[in-house]
């Protein structure tokens, strides 16, 4: 009787196994470091723009923006700081099933006697790598008006992975001059 099959399968699966988790372990690394650079990097400057003549608007994919992130004090305060120079930040990536990530972000925003509020979609994604995306604005020079919504796809079309968030926002001083 012969067994060299098996073995070849185990063997097989021992070295995918190890395959993996090397992979893994590669990846980890790779995070770190990048927590690493963020915090070796400078605050960022002001920007140069006069806050009283022109709204300052923002994008920024956090890259899997979650609960690891939110439990790093010194990458959740770089994110405070960045958001902070905007009246508007678009927040792309979060992944964040237990919803605590984000409001931690805007409340340590805040911690310094600012204002900001923010709106988030609904989880979206085809696979189970689900993602939603923010906009985190500032309630004394913006607002929100209506409610914000995710694109709707033409009927029998699938044209977007996760598809656009929007939401209209209005500077309050224009709005009441105009009135």
């Amino acid at each position: 009787m012969t067994l060299s099959g098996c073995v070849e399968s185990t063997e097989n699966t021992l070295n995918t196994a190890e395959e993996t988790l090397a992979a893994v372990e590669e990846t980890i690394e790779a995070v770190e470091d990048i927590a690493d650079q963020i915090e070796d990097k400078p605050t960022p400057e002001e920007p140069t723009i006069a806050a009283s003549d022109s709204l300052v608007i923002g994008a920024f994919n956090v890259q899997v923006f979650g609960v690891s992130k939110a439990d790093k004090p010194e990458v959740m305060n770089v994110l405070a700081d960045i958001v902070r120079t905007y009246d508007v930040v678009a927040i792309q990536e979060i992944r964040d099933k237990s919803q605590t990530a984000l409001p931690e972000l805007v409340d340590l925003v805040n911690s310094d006697g600012l204002q900001y509020a923010y709106v988030v979609s609904e989880r979206l994604g085809r696979t189970s790598s689900k993602e939603q995306y923010a906009y985190i604005y500032n309630t004394q020079t913006t607002e929100i008006t209506g409610t914000p919504e995710t694109y709707p796809e033409p009927e029998d079309t699938d044209p977007f992975h996760r598809q656009p968030y929007i939401a209209a926002i209005v500077l309050p001083s224009i709005t009441s001059m105009q009135s």
